[in-house]
C-alpha cells in the first residue's frame, strides 16, 4: 500500500474517498468505484442561459461506458494485432472527457492530440505512435486538419466522427438503454495514455504514461493543499488535450472536485478572457485555471479584478505572468497560484495552497511527493532534477542521482531570499521560450533553419512573456546594411521570407513568426559569439531589448497600403486583406474566424495590425477605443469592419457591448441582407398538387415535431417537405425525427405526405438535390421557418447563417413558379422585446426600434429577420406572417425542462417549504397546443401574430397548486428570497450539498435581480397581446386556461424523472 496523507474528502455526504492508496487500482476502476459509491456527487457544472446544470458521477460514468461500447465496435478489427491506440482530435470538454476515459475503459491506449499542431506534426505523431484509430470533432478547422494530416500518411489510421454529446448523455436518461461495459483486466505497466510535448524542439514528441503512472496523478492533491472535495475548479480555458486538462481528469476521480466548464455545444465554445470569467462566476467556481494571458487581460478591466478577488485562487501555468500585472493584482487582493508542472512528472508544486502567497505570488512550494535535487548554476539559479521513488516515477528518465534514476527537467529556478522552501521559475536550461499564452517555443531548431538562408549568418528568436515570437537576424558580412533604412529593411525581409515560411511550416502554430516581427542586426550593435562561434543568446536579447520592446509596442500593418481617408468600403477591404494575409486563406465575409482555424496568435496579430493602422492614420485616442477582446466580439470580416468603421467615427468611443453600437451592428447587418429582392417569373403556373404544400424548416425539436405532427394530420395539407440540418455525426434523419416523435410512436411518419430532407438553408439551393429543389420550387405554397440556433450567449454575428436562411427563403418564395407567392411563416421571439420603450400589453404590430432587442444576439437576429420579411412584403409583394413566440411549457406528456427557472422554484419548495406568491398573470402555453395554433396561421393575411396563451391566469393560481402538492406555504417574494439565503447559510451542509439539494440557489443572483415590473409577467417576459392570433386560430381561441391537469402533468413528469419526490 502507498502511504498517502489524509488531506482530501474530509467531510462529504455525497462523495466517498476511493482507495487510492491501493497501488494496483487503475483510473477506469476508480471511475467505476465512484459510480457505485458516489453516483449523485457532481462531476461537471456548466451554465446555460443563467441556469447552472450539473452532470453527476452516475451520469458521467454511464457516458464513459457508452463511449467504451462505441470504441470497442470500431477497434474490433485491430485488437488481434495488439492493443489499439485511439487518438482524439477535438476540443469539447464534456464529450472529450467521456471519450477519453471510454477509450481507456475499453482496454485501449488513448492519445490526446492538440489541434493547435499543423498537419505535418499531427501526421508525425500518428505515425510515430502507430495510432490505429482517430476520433475527430466536427469543427471545420479540425476536420480540415485531420484530412490534411491523414493525406500525408501512406498507412493512415481510420478516422471516425467524435461521438455526439447527446448520444453519450441522453436527455431522458431513465428512458435510455444502458448497460455496463464488461470489466477489463488492466496491466499496470501497459501504456494507458499518450500525450505529446509542445513540439518546439522538432516535431512534437509522444510521451507515454502507464496505468501505474496515471495512478500517481490521482494522488497529487493528497500531498498538501486544501480539501478539494466539493470545490468547483473553473476549467473553462483548460483543454483536455493539455497536460493540465489531463491532470484534472485524474484529480476529480480521487478528490470529488467539480469541474466548471462551458455548456456542451457544436462548435465547441472558444475560450476568451471574457467568457471564461463569466463562466467561472456563473458556475460559482472556487478556483480558476488559465493561461497568463487571461490574467493580463482581466487586469485591465476594474470590474474583472473585483470579480477575481472573490475566488480562492487563480491558478496559472505553462508560461510566465508579467510581473507588473501579477504584482498589481496581488496588491488588490487577488490570490494568484503559480502551478509548477511538467508533462513528464505532473504538477510538482503544492496543490491549491491553503494560504495565499500575496506579493510572493511568483513563488511555489514543492509538494511532499516530489524529491527534487537542485543542481546549482553560477548565476544563482538551480536546475530541477526529480528523483524516482514510490510516489513519483517520471515518465522520462534522462539522468541519475546517487544511483537513483531521475529526470532532469531543464527548468531553472530561483530560491526565495528569506523563505528557502519557496522557489520561482527563471527559465530553461535549453533556452525554451515560454510565451504568455502558455505555449512554449524552443528556438534552436527554428534558428538552424533560418541560418540555412544564403543571406543569414545567425538568428536569435525572442518572445518570453509575450503573446508571439520575433527574431533578430544577423546578415552575412556581404549583406550587412543599416536597418534604420526602412526600404532596405523591407527588401531584406522579402529576400529571406521564403526561408522564414519554410521554418514556419516546420514550427508549431504558436511558434510561427510574422514578417513584421523580423529585426535585423545593426552594424553598431553586432552579435556576440562564444569561442565555439555560437551566438550568445542572452546577451543579444539584452542588447536589443529596446528594439524588441518597440517592436511589440508598435507592431502594425507591415506592407499594407493605408488610405489617405477611411471610408466604409476601404475599411472593409483593409480588414478582409489583413485577415486573409494572417490566416493565409480567403474567407467569406460572414465566416466565423475561429471556426475556420484562427488561433490566439493570429487573433492577436490581426488586432495589433488594426490598432497599428488606426494609430498611424487617426491617432492613439481613436485606437484606444478598440476593446481587448476585439476579434472574439466581432468574429467575422463583416462584423469586424462594421465595428471598426463605427469607432473611427464615434467621438464617444463606445464599448464593445454599448447599446448604440450593438444597434448599429444590427442595422449594418440588416442592410447587407435587405433589398434587391428577385422579380417574379414571367411564366407562372397553377399548383399541381391540391391543398397546401408546406416546406417546414426545423422539425426535429420539441416544438418543430409538434408542428410536423399537426401538418401531417391536417386534411388541408397534401405534402410536407421537412428540412433539417445534417447531423454532424451522420445520424440518419429519419431516426432523429422518429425520436422526436416518440410520444406518438412516430406513427405520423408512416404517412406518404412527408418528405424528410437534409438541407443547409444558408446556401443557394439549400444543399439538396437540384431536382428536388426544382420540385419544391414548383409546388410549395407555404414556408415555416422554425429552425434557429438557440444560444443566448452568442453575439449577433454567430447568427449570420440563420439570417441568411431567412433571406434565402424569401428569395425562394419570390422566385416561385406558382401564380401565388408562397406564404412565409417566420417564428420570431418575445426576445425582440428585450428592452422595449413601450409599456403595457404589446400589440401584434411591427416594431422598428433597433434598440428594443439589444442584449442578446439571439433577439437581435430575430428582429433582423422580422425586418427582412417586412421589407420584402413592402417592396416585392411577399406574404409573410411573423409569429412571436412566448413562454412554452411542457411537452405532450407534461415534461417541463427541469433546468428552467420555474421548475427550480418548485424544487426549492421541497427544501425551504415555501413558494413565492407574486401578483400578476402568466400566459404560458403548452408546446403541443402552440404547434397546433401555428398550423392554423398558414392562410392568414395578418403580418404579425403573437403565440401565447389568450387566457392568462394568475401566478397565484399555479403557485397554490404547487404549494399544496409539495406541502409548502405561499410567502411574499422578498420572504422567499430570504428563505433561499437562509438555506444557503445552513452550516450543516457544504455549499455543493446545498446546490444539489436546492438547485435554485445556483441562480440566486438571477432571482435577486428580477424587477417585479407590473408591465411584465411575474418573473418573466413582456405581456404579449394575442387578439389577432385568437381571431385567426380557432384552437387557440378555444384553448382552455392552464388548470390543475396541466400543473399535475408537470408534477407527475418531475416525479417520474426523480426531480422531486413522489
Amino acid at each position: 500500500m502507498i502511504v498517502v496523507p489524509k488531506t482530501q474528502v474530509l467531510s462529504s455526504s455525497t462523495f466517498t474517498a476511493p482507495p487510492i492508496e491501493d497501488p494496483n487500482i487503475t483510473l477506469p476502476e476508480l471511475y467505476d468505484f465512484n459510480y457505485e459509491h458516489s453516483p449523485n456527487h457532481p462531476l461537471f457544472v456548466y451554465n446555460d442561459g443563467g441556469v447552472n446544470h450539473t452532470i453527476t458521477w452516475g451520469t458521467a460514468v454511464r457516458a464513459v461506458h457508452r463511449a467504451s461500447y462505441i470504441v470497442d465496435s470500431i477497434v474490433a478489427d485491430t485488437r488481434s494485432s495488439g492493443r489499439p491506440i485511439v487518438a482524439i482530435l477535438a476540443t469539447n470538454t464534456i464529450t472529450f472527457f467521456a471519450v477519453l476515459i471510454g477509450i481507456m475503459r475499453a482496454g485501449c491506449t488513448v492519445f490526446t492530440i492538440s489541434p493547435r499542431n499543423g498537419p505535418q506534426a499531427v501526421a508525425h505523431l500518428l505515425e510515430k505512435t502507430n495510432t490505429t484509430h482517430l476520433f475527430v470533432s466536427g469543427e471545420p478547422a479540425i476536420q480540415a486538419l485531420s484530412a490534411a494530416s491523414l493525406d500525408l500518411l501512406s498507412n493512415a489510421p481510420k478516422a471516425h466522427p467524435l461521438p455526439l454529446y447527446e448520444n453519450l448523455y441522453p436527455v431522458n436518461e431513465a428512458e435510455g438503454v444502458w448497460k455496463p461495459f464488461p470489466k477489463q483486466k488492466y496491466e499496470l505497466d501497459a501504456t494507458a495514455l499518450i500525450i505529446h510535448s509542445s513540439g518546439s524542439t522538432s516535431f512534437p514528441k509522444p510521451i507515454y504514461r502507464t496505468h501505474r503512472g496515471i495512478g500517481e496523478l490521482t494522488r497529487i492533491p493528497w500531498y498538501g493543499g486544501v480539501d478539494s472535495c466539493g470545490l468547483v475548479f473553473g476549467c473553462h480555458a483548460v483543454p483536455l488535450f493539455h497536460g493540465m486538462g489531463i491532470l484534472q481528469v485524474n484529480i476529480i476521480a480521487s478528490t470529488g472536485m467539480i469541474l466548471g466548464v462551458f455548456k456542451p455545444s457544436r462548435p465547441a465554445t472558444v475560450p476568451t478572457p471574457e467568457n471564461t470569467l463569466e463562466g467561472a462566476v456563473a458556475t460559482n467556481s472556487d478556483v480558476i485555471c488559465c493561461a497568463p494571458t487571461f490574467l493580463e487581460s482581466w487586469s485591465r478591466v476594474p470590474e474583472s479584478v473585483e470579480k477575481l478577488k472573490r475566488f480562492h485562487g487563480i491558478m496559472y501555468g505553462g508560461g510566465p505572468l508579467n510581473k507588473d500585472v501579477g504584482d498589481a493584482l496581488a496588491a488588490k487582493g487577488v490570490s494568484i497560484i503559480n502551478a509548477y508542472s511538467c508533462t513528464e512528472c505532473g504538477q510538482m508544486s503544492q496543490w491549491i495552497p491553503a494560504a495565499q502567497r500575496g506579493l510572493d505570488w511568483e513563488y511555489f512550494q514543492f509538494a511532499s511527493h516530489v524529491e527534487p535535487v537542485l543542481k546549482p548554476y553560477p548565476d544563482g539559479t538551480v536546475e530541477v532534477i526529480v528523483k524516482t521513488h514510490e510516489a513519483l516515477v517520471p515518465m522520462t528518465i534522462n539522468a541519475e542521482v546517487d544511483g537513483v534514476p531521475a529526470y532532469a527537467t531543464s527548468d531553472l529556478l530561483i530560491q526565495h531570499p528569506t523563505m528557502p522552501h519557496l522557489f520561482k521559475i527563471y527559465g530553461r536550461v535549453d533556452d525554451q521560450i515560454m510565451l504568455s499564452t502558455g505555449e512554449k517555443t524552443n528556438p534552436g531548431p527554428l534558428e538552424t533553419i533560418l541560418c540555412q538562408d544564403p543571406k543569414v549568418q545567425a538568428a536569435v528568436i525572442f518572445g518570453r512573456g509575450q503573446p508571439f515570437n520575433g527574431v533578430v537576424v544577423a546578415p552575412k558580412p556581404e549583406f550587412v546594411f543599416d536597418p534604420s533604412n526602412e526600404e532596405l529593411l523591407e527588401q531584406f525581409r522579402a529576400d529571406i521570407w521564403p526561408t522564414v515560411e519554410r521554418m514556419n511550416s516546420f514550427a508549431p502554430t504558436h511558434s510561427r513568426i510574422f514578417k513584421e516581427m523580423v529585426l535585423v542586426e545593426s552594424p553598431s550593435k553586432p552579435f556576440m559569439y562564444t569561442a565555439k562561434s555560437t551566438v550568445r543568446r542572452a546577451l543579444v536579447i539584452s542588447d536589443y531589448d529596446t528594439e524588441i520592446k518597440d517592436l511589440y509596442e508598435n507592431v502594425s500593418v507591415g506592407n499594407a497600403q493605408l488610405p489617405d481617408e477611411w471610408t466604409a468600403d476601404n475599411v472593409y477591404e483593409f480588414i478582409a486583406g489583413i485577415t486573409t494575409r494572417v490566416m493565409n486563406k480567403p474567407l467569406e465575409e460572414t465566416d466565423d474566424f475561429f471556426q475556420y482555424g484562427c488561433d490566439s496568435l493570429q487573433a492577436t496579430w490581426i488586432q495589433n495590425a488594426i490598432r497599428g493602422a488606426i494609430t498611424k492614420t487617426l491617432g492613439v485616442e481613436v485606437a484606444g477605443r478598440i476593446p481587448a477582446n476585439l476579434l472574439y466580439q466581432y468574429p467575422s470580416i463583416v462584423s469586424l469592419s462594421a465595428f471598426i468603421w463605427i469607432i473611427m467615427n464615434s467621438a464617444d468611443a463606445p464599448a464593445a457591448n454599448d447599446r448604440a453600437n450593438r444597434a448599429a451592428q444590427m442595422l449594418s447587418t440588416l442592410n447587407r441582407f435587405n433589398g434587391q429582392f428577385p422579380a417574379r417569373e414571367a411564366n407562372l403556373v397553377e399548383p399541381s398538387l391540391p391543398g397546401q404544400v408546406v416546406m417546414l424548416v426545423g422539425s426535429t425539436g420539441g416544438f418543430g415535431s409538434g408542428i410536423l405532427y399537426h401538418l401531417i394530420s391536417s386534411p388541408h395539407v397534401s405534402r410536407v417537405y421537412a428540412l433539417n440540418r445534417k447531423a454532424p455525426n451522420g445520424d440518419n434523419l429519419r431516426e432523429r425525427q422518429e425520436k422526436s416523435l416518440d410520444w406518438d410512436e412516430a406513427r405520423c411518419l408512416q404517412s406518404d405526405k412527408v418528405v424528410l430532407l437534409e438541407a443547409d438553408m444558408s446556401v443557394a439551393g439549400f444543399g439538396v438535390d437540384p431536382a428536388v429543389y426544382q420540385e419544391m420550387h414548383s409546388t410549395v405554397t407555404h414556408i415555416i421557418l422554425n429552425a434557429w440556433r438557440v444560444d443566448f450567449n452568442a453575439v449577433l454575428s454567430s447568427f449570420e447563417a440563420n439570417i441568411r436562411m431567412v433571406r434565402n427563403s424569401v428569395d425562394f418564395a419570390l422566385s416561385s413558379k406558382l401564380t401565388t407567392i408562397p406564404r412565409v411563416l417566420y417564428i420570431s421571439s418575445v426576445a425582440v422585446f428585450n428592452r422595449p420603450k413601450g409599456r403595457g400589453i404589446f400589440a401584434e404590430i411591427p416594431y422598428l426600434d433597433p434598440d428594443a432587442p439589444v442584449g442578446t444576439g439571439y433577439g437581435e437576429a430575430k428582429w433582423i429577420g422580422e425586418q427582412i420579411l417586412a421589407a420584402a412584403a413592402e417592396q416585392a409583394g411577399l406574404r409573410p406572417v411573423v409569429v412571436r413566440l412566448g413562454q412554452i411549457v411542457g411537452n405532450r406528456d407534461g415534461y417541463w425542462n427541469e433546468r428552467e427557472w420555474f421548475p427550480l422554484i418548485v424544487k426549492s419548495a421541497t427544501v425551504t417549504g415555501c413558494i413565492p406568491n407574486v401578483p400578476g398573470t402568466i400566459s404560458w402555453i403548452p408546446s403541443f397546443d402552440a404547434a397546433k395554433a401555428l398550423t392554423e396561421f398558414l392562410d392568414t393575411d395578418r403580418y404579425f401574430l403573437h403565440l401565447a396563451h389568450p387566457k392568462p391566469i394568475t401566478w397565484s393560481y399555479v403557485a397554490e397548486q404547487i404549494a399544496q402538492a409539495v406541502n409548502a406555504t405561499l410567502v411574499s417574494y422578498p420572504q422567499w428570497l430570504e428563505s433561499l439565503e437562509k438555506d444557503l447559510k445552513d452550516p450543516s451542509l457544504t455549499e455543493t450539498e446545498h446546490l444539489k439539494r436546492n438547485p435554485a440557489l445556483k441562480i440566486l443572483k438571477f432571482y435577486e435581480n428580477i424587477d417585479l415590473d407590473e408591465d411584465r409577467e411575474p418573473l418573466g417576459i413582456v405581456r404579449l397581446g394575442t387578439t389577432e392570433a385568437a381571431n385567426v386560430s380557432p384552437s387557440l381561441a378555444a384553448l382552455p386556461a392552464l388548470g390543475p391537469d396541466h400543473v399535475q402533468g408537470w408534477l407527475n413528469a418531475w416525479k417520474r424523472s426523480g426531480f422531486i419526490g413522489a
